[in-house]
């Protein structure tokens, strides 16, 4: 029961992250693609240099929030859980800075703009 309560808590800020993953993966990725005849692969070395790496633990991310959402289903089939009633009602304002300061400014904070001498750095 504990190791499940560790893995829904690693689960569920994955799940909040889903956005902010699929934002990184998409503009993180720096694949070079040509159409051409004679076209070849540009070789390991290059395209593990390139900015790839971002992207692809992204993606493993990703998945594994996938299998924590098929776990949850999983988990959540067969409790008979009735109506619920609200006893009490919080003030949610302190939650917003924390919200603020853990999507809101790296999503600002990252450089999307690809150009030779500002590319992420990988190692």
């Amino acid at each position: 029961m504990i190791a499940n309560r560790g893995f829904a808590k690693i689960g569920l800020y994955l799940l909040s992250m889903v956005f902010f993953l699929i934002i990184v993966m998409l503009l993180g990725t720096d694949t070079p693609v040509c159409f051409e005849k004679d076209a070849e692969f540009v070789g390991w070395n290059v395209f593990l240099r390139i900015g790839v790496i971002i992207p692809i633990v992204c993606g493993v991310l990703l998945v594994l929030t996938g299998y924590f959402v098929c776990w949850l289903n999983r988990q959540g089939k067969g409790t008979r859980l009735g109506p619920i009633t609200i006893s009490e009602v919080g003030n949610v304002n302190s939650e917003i800075m924390s919200f603020v300061a853990a999507y809101f400014f790296p999503l600002v904070g990252f450089n999307y703009r690809w150009s030779d001498n500002n590319r992420w750095k990988n190692g």
